[in-house]
């Protein structure tokens, strides 16, 4: 047996959300510890934390602003980091299966 970090799917959960969502994303799991960062030339070292919490949370928090400001915007989790197109991918795959 390998060991997994406490975010990461087992590998047939992961094909079984491909087949149903239609995507080859990994859908990460939406308690996974995240953080909400904006970019501009007005805050200190170019980024700054504005949130954290759950995936999911961060997630909604990025897909509540409107479209044209959501470019300034990331998330970052120990998966990696997530604009907000990935996002919205990921509220799709969290709608489609079962978690």
């Amino acid at each position: 047996m390998t060991a997994r970090s406490f975010w990461e799917p087992p590998a047939d959960a992961r094909v079984a959300c491909a087949s149903k969502c239609g995507v080859s994303m990994q859908v990460l799991p939406m308690d996974l510890p995240a953080e909400l960062h904006r970019r501009g030339s007005d805050v200190p070292g170019g980024d700054v934390i504005v949130a954290t919490g759950p995936l999911a949370m961060m997630a909604r928090g990025l897909l509540a602003l409107a479209p044209e400001d959501r470019d300034a915007f990331w998330i970052h989790s120990e998966a990696g980091d997530l604009d907000a197109a990935e996002a919205e991918e990921q509220v799709a795959g969290w709608s489609q299966f079962p978690h």
